[in-house]
Formats: C-alpha cells, structure tokens, sequence
C-alpha cells in the first residue's frame, strides 16, 4: 500500500510550482518597428513597418483589421495597434470573417508583417499632434520617439485562434538607401 501511494505521489504533476529558476520564460513573440521616408530630409512622406517575431514556440499572429490608437506629447508618441471593434446601427458588434485578419501561424525565429493603419485625430483633438502619419513623420525626422504595442485581447484570441499577447518595441529609424544611378548613355 506505502509503495503504491508513493508511485502515486511521484507521478503526480506538481500544480501550482513555479518554474525552475534556470528557465527562462521568453514572451512568445517580440515587436520590431522601423520608420523609412521616401525624400529623405527633403519633407517626403514617412513609413512605419512593423514586424511580430516569435520567439518562444509557435505563436498565431493577427496581420490585418486594426485600428490605431495614438496618444503623443512633446518628446514622446505611442502608437497602439489592437483589432478593429465595429458595431451596426443597433449597437450590436459587427465580428469579422477570420480570413479578414491576415492571421499567420508563426514559429519560432520566423516573423510577420503587420499591415499598419491608418488613423485619424479623434473628433475635437488636434490632427497635426494626434494623428498617426505626424506621429511617423516627427519620429523619422528625429524629434520624438515613436513606442509601437501590439494587442490583441483574450475575447479575439479565443473566438480566432490567436495568440493573445500585448508586445511593444520602439521604433528606429532605417537609412534611405540611395537610389542607383542611371547607367543609360
């Protein structure tokens, strides 16, 4: 009987244990944000790219469908991405096709593409210090740092399959690459 209840106890997972302190408990996906202009300095438009890396297991990733939230002050913009909530005329929450979401299962060391949106200032606020492309502009042209979030809360994680995580990064600043000279003569 001893025996038998001490190959019970020995084969019981352990609930409620931390793990060892040797593990090392990587989030599942990391974010790396980059800001390019067409133009250079001479005023062209800028761009921020944003790409979801796995890095711990396989992690399933939204690409598509968000809406960008931005909230600035002088030296400093957060931009955060997180699925696009509609509701009908009654109030009632319009759900998007799952094939709309751009979803990417990802493992580890490979990355996705996030499809960045567009926003406008909310009703009232200031467009030049709200909205998303002044935010991109000012951070590519050095005058403020620009952090990216990532979210996707467990409600959208569960009914798509997704992993539900909050990630940010900041963003830096790529150099143009020159454009290569014409060789027609």
């Amino acid at each position: 009987m001893f025996r038998s209840l001490l190959i019970l106890l020995a084969a019981a997972p352990l609930t409620g244990s931390a793990p060892p302190k040797d593990v090392d408990m990587k989030p599942p996906l990391t974010l790396e944000a980059s800001l390019s202009s067409l133009g250079g300095n001479r005023g062209g438009r800028a761009f921020l790219s944003v790409r979801l890396v796995a890095t711990a297991g396989e992690a399933a990733v939204m690409t598509d469908r968000f809406t960008a939230v931005v909230e600035r002050t002088e030296a400093k913009a957060t931009v955060t991405i997180r699925p696009t909530q509609r509701k009908d005329s009654q109030g009632r929450a319009v759900i998007p096709s799952a094939s709309t979401l751009g979803v990417v299962k990802l493992r580890p060391n490979e990355v996705a593409a996030v499809s960045v949106p567009t926003t406008d200032a909310p009703p009232g606020a200031n467009p030049s210090v709200n909205n998303l492309d002044a935010a991109v502009s000012a951070a590519a042209a050095g005058k403020l740092e620009l952090t990216v979030v990532y979210e996707v809360p467990d409600a959208w994680a569960k009914r798509f399959g997704l992993t539900a995580t909050t990630v940010s990064g900041v963003a830096t600043i790529t150099e143009p690459k020159e454009k290569p000279a014409d060789d027609r003569r």
